[in-house]
């Protein structure tokens, strides 16, 4: 097992969002509903941002036109 680490659960989010809009282009708008009062969180990052990136590929599949991280 990797050991976790400390994290910005928005840097995923924008690791995500990054990604996803040059996956898309310009099909799918990326909104962002960030809490800026999230403390930080203990895991691994790219797990995190893999599992993310899937539920925003399955949305885009299904014929989502706009995501909201």
């Amino acid at each position: 097992a990797h050991a976790g680490q400390s994290f910005n659960i928005h840097e995923v989010l924008e690791r995500v969002r990054t990604l996803i809009a040059a996956e898309a282009g310009g099909t799918v708008r990326v909104e962002r509903d960030y809490d800026p009062s999230l403390p930080d969180v203990d895991g691994q990052p790219d797990r995190l941002t893999q599992a993310v990136l899937n539920l925003a590929r399955n949305a885009l599949q299904s014929g989502a036109t706009t995501l909201t991280l």
